[in-house]
């Protein structure tokens, strides 16, 4: 802050030197000088507004969000004044001054764009007031903040009471169209524009290059580059930076910047690219380690290196050129210009000559501006008709050339690259949808074809603008010495087109997982009921079964009964020849002899008989628990198996409103994608070429006419200033000379010694202008 406020303290000093000039030629003027004049009267009140405006020292801040330049401005102050946030904040062109005189505490000043302003109290430690109408953080106020200007924030702080205004601007990808006039307009403003990346993305996109390639080719002098962030170089994460050293991590970063604006800005010298990038115009800065209680991160944050800079260009170089140089040379020019007319008037009153010879002189020279007079009117009228001829034919080459060629490539974009032509790419799966490979062939062509058209359009616009200037100074080189004039000429280019557009599939993935989940979930609980299905059929009660079962055992039974009881065996009557023995023992002979059998044949039959019955009861009847059994266990599993398939169907059914639900969201997010893609892909393409064309029809089309227009203007008021005006004022001397001659002797010598002293000051202010101008470079 010391370095600021000493570069401020300088620059406040030099401004009071200059107005202390201005006021003493102000005063010689009014004595020697001739009312006749006027454009020095003029040139008088524009120094004047210049010197008062150069008491304001403006400082813009630029960047897309999240890049610290709220946390910046804050560092550079020293203090916690704007809110600082890691997603978009800054929603307004916010402006930071000095309270106005007077007033004791801070304030802030809502302009609306109908040109309403309402002033707010902004209390200590309210934090909310701020936020609610210049952050995106508050949502309360958001249609409130569409219809806004700007805002102004009045404090009290040392660098805002010696004139430093802060201004912090909208990240430009939220610029609305007409905020984005108001920071190209705070841009072209600011003594000094500071273009805020970060170490996350170096080099700037493709939104801030489109924003700023035109503004930095006009004011790169005063535009600054900070890389925040730059403690991630200082003490890197990352384990592969952390093996570099310190000068190879910081000499990397640079040069990524360095390339990107080789690239963008390849139509410019490499004298004033290397400019840009040197380090007095890059410089790498933690903003908040500046703001760090540890006096280590202070030191290295590279704050002071920053303020020091800024100091530099407020106390010299361009921010200082047009509140204090550029007035100081025009003082040097009127003062010089004031000196050579004391010397003519003192030279007159020297003269010899009579007042009959200084009559027909005057008159001589009065028929001279009157014959001037009607030969500029001649050639202006001629030069008038000349601009206006050569103007519009270059703005309908321009419709040829460039507009027309345009508008074709832009309809063939819209053509093409339609909805279909999106959804077709994404289910594809394409990550990265770009414009069809003919438009995009078609697209580099024209490119090129455009850039070098635009650069001979350029070229000839010069070089028309450059012959009309001849024409006009032939015209009028019997009544005017050479004309001193200046037009700069016209510079564009086609701005770089996007050809492609990332997809973010990341939302529809999510759904495609989730439906892929329920769709298993679904699966496996359909299984289950056709599972359940298939064991309730198998568990249907069976009657059949078991009246079969029932009449199998009664059959069984009739049949057990059918047996009776358990039989005799039968007696039969058998006969056997048995030995016929007497008194003394067998002698040879045999006897028949009848004896009672018993035949069991029936009672084994019937036992078998009986046993395979008893079996085959005891069979059925266990069967027919079996069957009774199996009947029960199918009617509790039937009941249970139509309860789980109840409870599975319910959940199924829930399963699948929630499937149908995600199938709903996904599509919609799907449809969604397609058309959010579409309308990207369409913004960053032909929209471009949209908006480029609009500017070449709403801009660079009446900036040709404009510029021929100011040509002309500065021409005629060239011959005014240079030509008429003095000669007018050479006869209004003559006449006052002869007014003083008859007046007497004495009166020409209290003249002569006004007019000598006067030259002597004049003199000795152009010496003291001269030096203030030669010690400011």
């Amino acid at each position: 802050m010391n370095y600021l406020n000493e570069g401020l303290q300088i620059r406040k000093e030099k401004i009071q030197d200059a107005v202390n000039y201005l006021d003493q030629t102000e005063v010689l003027f009014q004595q020697f000088g001739q009312q006749e004049l006027t454009h020095i009267t003029q040139k008088f009140d524009d120094i004047q507004k210049s010197l008062e405006s150069g008491e304001e020292v403006k400082l813009v801040v630029i960047g897309e969000f999240s890049r610290g330049k709220s946390t910046l401005v804050n560092a550079l102050l020293n203090i916690l004044l704007l809110r600082s946030a890691q997603e978009a904040t800054t929603a307004i062109n916010t402006f930071v001054r000095r309270l106005p005189e007077g007033v004791e505490h801070r304030f802030i000043r809502i302009h609306f764009q109908d040109g309403n302003i309402q002033d707010i109290e902004w209390l200590e430690n309210d934090t909310d007031t701020l936020e609610k109408w210049s952050t995106e953080l508050d949502t309360t106020h958001a249609s409130a903040r569409q219809q806004l200007d700007r805002i102004e924030i009045f404090t009290s702080h040392p660098l805002l009471d010696q004139g430093l205004v802060l201004i912090d601007t909208p990240g430009l990808q939220s610029v609305v169209e007409y905020h984005e006039g108001i920071t190209h307009r705070a841009i072209d403003e600011a003594h000094i524009a500071i273009w805020v990346q970060s170490t996350q993305q170096l080099g700037g996109n493709a939104t801030e290059w489109q924003f700023l390639s035109g503004t930095i080719r006009k004011n790169f002098n005063k535009f600054l580059t900070v890389v925040n962030m730059w403690d991630s170089v200082l003490e890197p994460q990352d384990p592969f930076d952390q093996q570099k050293s310190l000068a190879e991590r910081e000499s990397q970063k640079y040069q990524h910047v360095k390339n990107n604006f080789r690239k963008n800005l390849f139509d410019i010298s490499e004298q004033d690219l290397d400019v840009m990038t040197n380090n007095e115009h890059l410089i790498g800065v933690s903003a908040a380690w500046a703001l760090s209680k540890e006096q280590d991160k202070r030191e290295r944050s590279n704050i002071s290196i920053l303020s020091k800079r800024i100091s530099d260009m407020l106390s010299t170089g361009e921010a200082l050129d047009e509140i204090y140089k550029k007035p100081l040379r025009t003082l040097v020019s009127i003062q010089t210009e004031l000196s050579e007319f004391i010397q003519e008037e003192l030279q007159q009153l020297n003269s010899s000559q009579t007042i009959a010879e200084r009559q027909r002189e005057s008159e001589k020279l009065d028929l001279e501006i009157k014959n001037l007079q009607q030969e500029l009117k001649i050639t202006n009228d001629n030069a008038r008709t000349e601009h206006h001829r050569v103007a519009t034919y270059l703005i309908a080459d321009l419709k040829e050339k460039l507009i027309s060629p345009l508008e074709d490539l832009q309809a063939d974009i819209e053509s093409q690259v339609t909805v279909r032509y999106v959804e077709g790419q994404i289910v594809k799966g394409s990550r990265n949808i770009q414009l069809p490979s003919q438009l995009q062939q078609q697209y580099e062509i024209a490119v090129v074809e455009v850039n070098s058209t635009m650069k001979r359009q350029s070229k000839d616009i010069d070089a028309q603008l450059a012959d009309l200037r001849a024409d006009y100074a032939k015209e009028l080189e019997e009544h005017a010495a050479h004309l001193k004039q200046s037009i700069s000429g016209i510079n564009f280019s086609l701005p770089s087109l996007d050809l492609s557009f990332d997809v973010d599939f990341s939302e529809i993935n999510s759904y495609f997982s989730e439906q892929a989940k329920l769709e298993q979930e679904i699966l496996q609980k359909r299984q289950e009921i056709e599972k359940l299905e298939h064991d309730i059929v198998n568990s249907q009660a069976s009657p059949m079964a078991l009246e079969n079962a029932k009449n199998s055992l009664l059959r069984a039974e009739r049949a057990r009964t059918s047996l009776g009881g358990r039989p005799q065996a039968q007696q039969i009557t058998r006969s056997r020849t048995e030995p016929s023995w007497g008194i003394f023992g067998w002698m040879g002979f045999t006897k028949q002899v009848n004896y009672i059998d018993y035949d069991e044949s029936n009672v084994l039959k019937w036992e078998t008989e009986y046993k395979e019955t008893q079996r085959a009861i005891a069979n059925k009847e266990a069967f027919l628990e079996k069957v009774q059994k199996e009947e029960e266990d199918k009617g509790r599993k039937r009941m249970s198996a139509e309860r789980i398939q109840q409870k599975y169907e319910q959940e199924v059914a829930k399963v699948e409103r929630q499937r149908k639900r995600i199938e709903d969201q996904m599509n919609a997010s799907r449809q969604q994608l397609i058309e959010d893609t579409h309308q990207q892909l369409l913004h960053n393409t032909s929209g471009v070429l949209v908006r480029f064309i609009r500017q070449l029809q709403e801009q660079v089309q009446p900036h040709i006419q404009q510029v021929f227009d100011e040509q002309l203007n500065l021409l005629q008021r060239q011959v005014k200033e240079q030509l008429e005006e003095p000669l007018n004022a050479k006869l209004m001397q003559r006449k006052q000379v002869q007014d003083l001659i008859v007046q007497g002797q004495a009166k020409i010598d209290a003249r002569r010694v006004d007019l000598q002293q006067g030259l002597s000051k004049t003199k000795s202010l152009i010496s003291m202008t001269h030096d203030a101008l030669e010690s400011s470079y």
